[in-house]
């Protein structure tokens, strides 16, 4: 039994008469009754009532209808990303992310991914960039948008720069910071802070490290927030103040102020990272052809 008998099967018990089926198939009449007999002697049942060139299902010919047509449509269903990935590369894509940094630009570059390859569908994942750096290694991503700060050496994944951003401190609109266009590193340690969490974002508490350094233990840590909203609440609620990129004002808006470090210190850079490897896949290609467009002049 081959799907070609399967579909002439349908066709026929369809149309309820061989000739429409033919002319529906492309084929002729006698060589299509004629598969449809090697069908039912193959499988031992009688398919079809025939009455001159009308047809009837039989009681067996209806449960095997149902059942061709989930067999052929399965069959459809292996053929579209099998075609997807023959044309632009694999019909799946694997993608990481930071929300609170990079969902702004990642809008932009899934629209217009989404236009130059219609038939690849990226799955996005919310993860921390440590996680997203282990996974691209691991091939578990085919590609990530990640921060790297400057303290920061990403080692076993390509990394390319699309986007760089300040570093400052963001404040409570109450808070007597709130006016000033610049500060100091220094002027804060007396403040309390909002961090992200240390088992979370290892690779931000060395940063925060080497910015303070040596006065790291002078900061006082008062909460650690899971994620960039939860960050944004705990000095939207005046529970302290959070040293980061300007890039998190794009997800906090109005609700708080950002004010930038002077001396300001090097800027955190929101990039893609991908394996060599991944390059193999045409559509990953694309992908980060696509990234790349969107890179900060």
């Amino acid at each position: 039994m081959e799907l070609r008998h399967l579909r002439y099967f349908t066709a026929v018990a369809e149309e309820e008469n061989v000739t429409r089926a033919a002319a529906r198939l492309n084929v002729s009449q006698p060589p299509l009754s004629r598969q449809i007999r090697d069908l039912e002697e193959e499988i031992g049942v009688e398919l079809l009532e025939r009455h001159g060139k009308s047809v009837k299902l039989t009681e067996a010919g209806r449960v095997f209808l149902k059942k061709s047509r989930t067999v052929l449509s399965q069959a459809d269903d292996a053929v579209k990303p099998a075609q997807a990935a023959a044309g632009s590369g694999n019909g799946e894509l694997q993608i990481g992310y930071v929300p609170s940094l990079t969902v702004a630009l990642l809008s932009r570059i899934l629209y217009a991914f989404g236009k130059r390859a219609p038939a690849v569908r990226a799955n996005l994942h919310d993860m921390t960039t440590a996680d997203m750096i282990a996974a691209v290694r691991e091939g578990q991503l085919d590609a990530a948008f990640v921060t790297r700060h400057p303290s920061d050496r990403i080692r076993g994944v390509q990394f390319e720069t699309l986007q760089l951003f300040r570093v400052g401190v963001m404040v409570q609109h109450g808070h007597r910071f709130a006016r000033q266009n610049s500060i100091g590193i220094s002027d804060l340690l007396t403040e309390p802070f909002a961090v992200f969490s240390r088992k979370e974002y290892a690779i931000y508490h060395k940063w925060l490290r080497s910015l303070f350094r040596p006065r790291t233990r002078n900061m006082r840590l008062v909460e650690e927030c899971d994620g960039g909203p939860s960050l944004i609440a705990s000095v939207e609620s005046g529970r302290g103040i959070a040293v980061c990129s300007e890039g998190h004002i794009t997800l906090a808006g109005s609700r708080v102020v950002f004010i930038p470090f002077v001396p300001a210190p090097q800027p955190v850079e929101i990039g893609i990272s991908y394996a060599r490897r991944a390059l193999a896949s045409a559509s990953t290609r694309q992908f980060i052809e696509t990234a790349r467009s969107f890179k900060s002049k």
